[in-house]
């Protein structure tokens, strides 16, 4: 009877740990940077970043020029592009307004796929373990060097 107690108890346990550690787990998120240019982007300004909080969009203001907004953002995973540009373009006049976006890809995304593609490299051809370096490496030895150097 006492490893039946014991049994509800870990799973009980178990459960609850689970549960924990999927509250703390980050909202995935897409990374943006959102471009619009209007005629004037100033009177604009409050408007598109009213949009913007709409949509739960996290935006940073990185430049305000004569003829363009731009925009560091990351979007829920969820969210579509389309109707927070066509909610932007509804707010300019004349059809001047444009509505640009690239996506970025994370600095900790790039840096993995640098070192998934030294990995491979490595494992191809162990004897020329150095031409495949990752961003930052320098050769460690003279031989690394001129094995680099050879290529």
């Amino acid at each position: 009877m006492e490893l039946y107690g014991l049994a509800a108890f870990a799973g009980v346990f178990l459960l609850a740990v689970l549960w924990a550690v999927e509250s703390i787990e980050a909202e995935l998120t897409k990374h943006f940077e959102l471009k619009v240019t209007a005629g004037d982007p100033a009177a604009l300004r409050n408007d598109v970043e009213s949009v913007l909080r709409r949509y739960h969009v996290k935006f940073e203001l990185r430049s305000l020029g004569q003829k363009e907004l731009v925009y560091d953002s990351e979007l829920p995973l969820h969210t579509r592009t389309d109707r927070i540009a066509n909610a932007i373009l509804s707010l300019g006049k004349n059809g001047e307004t444009e509505v640009a976006w690239d996506e970025k890809k994370r600095r900790s995304e790039s840096l993995m796929t640098a070192v998934i593609s030294a990995t491979a490299a490595r494992r191809r051809n162990p004897a020329h373990a150095a031409r495949a370096s990752l961003p930052g490496d320098r050769p460690s030895t003279r031989r690394d060097a001129q094995l680099i150097a050879l290529d």
